[in-house]
This record gives C-alpha cells, structure tokens and sequence, in this order.
C-alpha cells in the first residue's frame, strides 16, 4: 500500500514538473516559429529566437518619452531617439546608460531637436538625426556639436509641398541619404558637403489593372477629364539600412501588388534582391506573412516599418501589422519569425524600431518603453551557420548542419536543398535529387536529373544504340514486308481489302482519320454517307478526361506544378467532358439562329474528333516530361502550342464543313459561342455561390435550431 501510494505522488509530481516547464516554456516564447512551404503555407518550426531580456526605461535608471529610433554601432553602443524629451540616449551593450545629448549647439549659439524620427550613427562616432519638427537633418558629435545641417533641396527636382524628414542614413563616402513623407521619387541624398545630388531608389508604380484601365483612358480623353482621374505615384519608403558593402535595403509598408516590399538597391538604385523559386508564382517576391486577410473594405497584410542588415548579411525586418520580426537570408529566404502582439515578454504593443549586435535581435517598443533583446536558439544558430556556408558556396561543409536543422525540423524547405547541394557536390546525384524533391526545388532537381540521365546514357550507351537499330530493322522490315514475305512463299492480302481496312472504311474510321489531314472534305463525305462512328466521340471524350487527370498527376516533377492534395476528380470532370458537352450545346444554339445544317450529336462527334490532336500532344508531353528538364522545357512548350493550335484548326474546319458556312461565317459562330459560353459559365459561378451560402444559411440555423431545443 505504501509503495502504491509513493508511485502516485512521483507521478503527480512528476506531471506537475512538467506542466511548469511547458508554462515557462510559453512565458519565455509567446509565439510559436514558422517558415512557408512552396505552397504558401504556415509551417511551424523551433523557434530561431528566444526571449532573452525586456529591458524597461526605468531599469535603465532614464524615463523615455515615446521613443522613435534605435541604433547599435559596430562596439554595441546602444543609441535610443528619446523624441518626447528632444534627445539622445546612450547606452553601453548591457543597456547601463554611458550619455546623453540632450542640448546642441551650432557655431557657439545653443540649438535642440524637435519631434526627431530617425537616427543613424557612423563609423566616426558622428551621430545623424532626421530632426522632423525643425524640418531638417542635422549631424552632430557626442558632445552636441553640430557639424552638419541638410535642409529642403531648393531645386524644382523636389516637388513635394513640405520637408519632413523620417530617417536618415550615411555610407562610406558620407553621402547622406533622407527619406521624407510626402516624397515619392526614393530617397533624398545629400553630397558630403550637404549640396543637393538628387533622388535614390524610387519604388516603381506597379502596374494593376485599374492603374493599366486609367492610362488607357488618359490617353483618349480630354485634358479636363485627364486632370479629375487619380494620379498614381509610387510607394514610397517606411526605412532603409545598409550594409558593409555598401549596399542600401529598403522597406515599405505596402504596395500595390503586395511584392518587392523589401529590396536591395544596388549603387544605381536598382533592386537586385531576387527571390529563389521557393514559393509558388502567387507568392513570388512576397515578403512577411503570405496571406492576405481581407475584412470588410480593409485588407490585413503585412507592413514593414523598419529593416537591419548584420554584419553576415541576415536581414531583419519589423512587421506592425502583427508585431513580428521576419529575418530572411541574403537571398530573401525566410528563415525565422519572433515576436506578435502583446504585452507578455517576447510580445509588442506598439514595436517600432529592431537593430542586431552579435546575431542578437534588439527591439524598441515605444508604447511599452522598453528594449527587448532575442538571442538565437541552437536551432537558430544552426540554421544561420548552415545558410551562412550554404550563401558562400560552401555546400559540402554545410551538410552536416543541414542535418541537424531536419532532425530538429523536418519542415524547414531550405535545408533540403542545402543538403541537396552539398550531395550534388558530392557527384551523390540520386540522394541529391531526392533532397531537391522534397525540399520543391525544381531549378536544381533538374541539375541532378540532369547528371543522373547522363550517367544512364554512358552506362547504357551499348543497349541504347541496340534498341535504335532494332526499332530501324523492324520499321524496315514492315515497310518491305510483301515482297519478303512473297518470297518467302507467304501471301497477304493486297492493299485496301485487309480486315483491318475493311473494318474501318466501313465504320466510317477511315473517314474520321481523314478529318485530321482534310477536315472540309473529309467532315462533308461523313455528312454524304452519314456513317458517323459515335462511339468513337464517346470514347475521344473519356480520352480527354483520362489525358487531363494524366497531365495533373503524371506530369514530370520539373514541370509539376499542381498540389497532389488538391486533386479533385470532378473538377476535372467538368472542366473536360462538362465544358465540351457546354460548349457543343452553345455552339448548337448559335448556329441554329445562323442557318447552321448541323444536328447537335453531329457538333458534337466533330469538335470530339478535333480533340485527337490535342490528346495526343498531351501524352507525349507528359511522357517527355519525365525524362527532360526545365531548361529543355522549350520542347514541351512548343508541343503544346502545335497541338492546341491544330485541334482548334481541326474543330473549326470541320464546322464549317458541317454547316456549310463561309470562313468569316464560322469566326462569327465560334466567337459568338465562346462569349455566350463566358456568359454561362460567369451565371454559373454566381449561382454555384448563392447556392453555397444559401446551404451554408440553413445549415446555420438548423444547428441553432437543435442548440435551442437542448
């Protein structure tokens, strides 16, 4: 009894361990990591980052006042922009205050900032401030020694009606860079000696379709119509850091097309951040989270307003519309996401500002008053050395901590094809192709089947070139197979009166086959006969049906691009025999109004044997599929384009034989079916949508109905 009872309270304790280390757990990390898939999906992860610290002002012994700008110098000098109080504060990488500048002074007569935004430091110590509420940039030392003023350009270049600098930022050179509400055309820089050198990086206006609709009527209306249409401008920039080489990464809050929110802007201000095909073209250039909420009129997504670069080239940038900090690679993969809304540790409330020192991620919350500091996981740590030697071309060395990331996380895609380099440098070109696979990198899986199929090529060049000569001896000996066998003392049938022949001429087959070569003589000799095999359309439907769950499923993996989970046999259905059964009925009740002869099964025997090409080019492309790569794709391409060009030509060839209409007659027809096709399908969608809300009403009430009666 007594041993039963003390099984019982180390169970009881042991469960209560537990609970409390997955409480602390959840109070150090109130937010759970996660990367996307190559379908645009949420998938979680260790966390990269953990909460290390929250740092209060009054535990930094200093009341801050809505505090706008943080900075860290190369020592890990903390710099806070204490805008409520007009200063400066400093603090050494503990966060124990070392300074403050809270007067200035310029040539001897006393001076101060006023509602300041941005702060940059250089490397000299010389501290940069976007000073908003004295409409200027002011450079100054430790000591508040102004050195430097930069005011609004007076040039007729600076359009905007005010200047209200946000942020601020030097390179090298001590060029100075601005970015000013109201100013659209980039960032306005500065000449070391403060003269006015033009505008840097401006976002471009991404071209929508009601952006593509005004400047179609803009240029055929009038002048006074032109001036009452909206005149669009670029986004223009939330913040922007730079790296060690020099090179400027820009934020914006939102754009038109939700893409290229981030960039790396060369010397010439051109983006040269181009994103890896890791994502579906939907997401392409995508940045943040990928979904986009709408609700009501408004449209959730995220917004950066503040971006860093480390010294490893790790980007970092602040998200406000949920609060996170989104830290990509130099090639703009997302690696880790931390933070989200709250005042829990390791939460915002209102973040507005993130810098990094020694890999750490540091946050200002103006709301809260307080400096959190992220230090990186094992996981974290693992991931960034791994992508660290993965971004210098170290693939072979990076393997081994591709491996630890998968067994920490199998849903991290990036080390797939981190480990599928690594083995593909390692002439490992199966296993390497297997990684790519599953990590959807189709650019390099085509690198690794490309080596593979040249492997097979050279180990089975013999046999290949047996089975050529074969397949020539056979074609010749069925080309010259009368006289062989003649001589052989064996006769066969002479030409046209074989079983084979007989069958089909008089199952009209022949006929049918004829359609594919001459379609008008051969369509009106059918039409004369009469003799139409129907069984044939039937079975040229089901062929079509069959060739497009073959093309969905079967389709090379470089050439793939369809969800295996999202397969759904009766939209396939419908979008084949659905559709050409539509299609067969519209074109049937045009035609009737146009004098058409044809009858609706015969409309529908000739646009099924106008699918012969189509389906045909359709199982050879799915075959090459499997054996070429992305950049042979241009084969498929223009097996495809041959194909559905030809069965169009063959359809409307043979309808305009059946109905015995002139050429322009039959474009009338098919353009008139195909836009009272639009019609019907447009009708049909709506209807299919009230239906399912509709449903979803009953549904609701009945469950309420049943709720009650309990």
């Amino acid at each position: 009894m007594q041993k039963r009872r003390f099984w019982e309270k180390f169970v009881v304790t042991m469960a209560l361990l537990c609970c409390l280390s997955v409480q602390t757990l959840a109070a150090e990390n109130p937010y759970r990591g996660y990367s996307f898939d190559y379908w645009g999906e949420a998938q979680q992860n260790p966390n990269g980052y953990s909460t290390h610290t929250v740092i209060y002002d009054i535990d930094a012994g200093q009341s801050w006042n809505k505090p706008s700008d943080l900075f860290i110098d190369k020592k890990g000098n903390i710099y806070i922009l204490d805008s409520g109080n007009n200063r400066v504060l400093i603090y050494d990488k503990d966060l124990y205050p070392t300074g403050e500048i809270a007067q200035l002074t310029s040539n001897g007569e006393p001076d101060s900032l006023k509602e300041a935004s941005g702060l940059y430091v250089n490397d000299n110590g010389v501290l940069y401030v976007a000073d908003t509420g004295n409409k200027r940039v002011v450079a100054f030392d430790k000591d508040g020694v102004i050195s430097g003023v930069y005011t609004r350009p007076e040039t007729a270049e600076y359009t905007a009606a005010d200047y209200l600098p946000q942020k601020v930022l030097t390179d090298h050179t001590g060029a100075v860079y601005v970015v000013c509400q109201g100013v659209y055309e980039g960032a306005v820089c500065y000449n070391p000696d403060g003269t006015f050198s033009g505008f840097y990086g401006t976002n471009d206006v991404e071209m929508t379709l009601s952006v593509f609709a005004d400047y179609f009527w803009k240029s055929i209306l009038s002048a006074e119509a032109v001036a009452k249409i909206a005149r669009y401008v670029p986004e223009q920039f939330t913040n922007f850091d730079i790296d060690q080489n020099g090179f400027v990464y820009t934020c914006t809050a939102v754009t038109q097309t939700s893409t290229n929110q981030i960039k790396k802007l060369s010397p010439l201000g051109v983006n040269i951040l181009q994103m890896a095909n890791r994502v579906t073209a939907d997401y392409k250039n995508r940045f943040g989270d990928l979904e986009i909420v709408v609700s009501g009129t408004s449209t959730i997504q995220s917004a950066f307003t503040d971006i860093c670069v480390d010294e490893e080239g790790f980007i970092s940038a602040l998200d406000t519309t949920r609060n996170r900090v989104f830290q990509y690679d130099t090639e703009g993969n997302l690696l880790f996401v931390c933070g989200g809304q709250g005042s829990s540790k390791g939460l915002f409330v209102k973040p507005v500002a993130v810098e990094t020192y020694n890999g750490n991620l540091y946050v200002l919350d103006a709301e809260q008053n307080c400096i959190t500091t992220f230090s990186q996981t094992k996981f974290g740590a693992a991931v960034r050395g791994a992508t660290r030697l993965y971004n210098q071309g170290l693939y072979i060395e990076s393997e081994q901590l591709w491996d630890e990331v998968l067994a920490a996380s199998s849903n991290f895609s990036l080390a797939y094809t981190g480990k599928g380099k690594a083995l593909y440098e390692q002439e490992a070109y199966r296993d390497a192709a297997d990684s790519f696979r599953l990590g959807e990198d189709r650019e390099n899986y085509g690198k690794a089947f490309e080596a593979l199929r040249a492997e097979f090529i050279r180990s089975n060049l013999m046999y290949i070139c047996m089975g050529i000569l074969v397949f020539i001896i056979l074609i010749l000996l069925f080309r010259f197979r009368r006289p062989l066998l003649a001589r052989a003392g064996l006769h066969i049938a002479p030409p046209g009166n074989g079983r084979v022949y007989r069958w089909m001429k008089d199952s009209g087959t022949r006929d049918v086959l004829g359609i594919l070569i001459h379609p008008v003589e051969n369509t009106e000799e059918l039409k004369r006969t009469g003799n139409y095999p129907f069984w044939l359309s039937g079975v040229l439907a089901a062929a079509f049906f069959v060739v497009q769950i073959l093309r969905y499923q079967l389709t090379g993996f470089c050439f793939n691009y369809n969800r295996p989970g999202e397969f759904n046999i009766l939209i396939q259905f419908v979008s084949t025999v659905g559709l050409l059964f539509v299609f067969c009925v519209v074109n049937w009740s045009v035609t009737t109004l146009m004098d058409g002869k044809g009858r609706i099964k015969e409309i529908w025997f000739f646009t099924s044997i106008g699918l012969i090409p189509y389906i045909a080019g359709s199982l050879l492309e799915v075959i090459l599929s499997c054996v070429l790569t992305v950049d042979e794709g241009v084969f498929l391409t223009w097996i495809g384009t041959v194909t559905v060009i030809y069965s169009i030509f063959v359809v409307m060839a043979s309808l305009k034989g059946l109905h015995s209409y002139s050429f322009g007659k039959i474009i009338a027809s098919i353009l008139m079916t195909l836009v009272l096709l639009f019609v019907l399908l447009f009708v049909g969608i709506i209807l299919f949508s009230l239906f399912q809300q509709i449903t979803s009403f009953f549904s609701t009430l009945w469950y309420e109905v049943l709720l009650r009666m309990q």
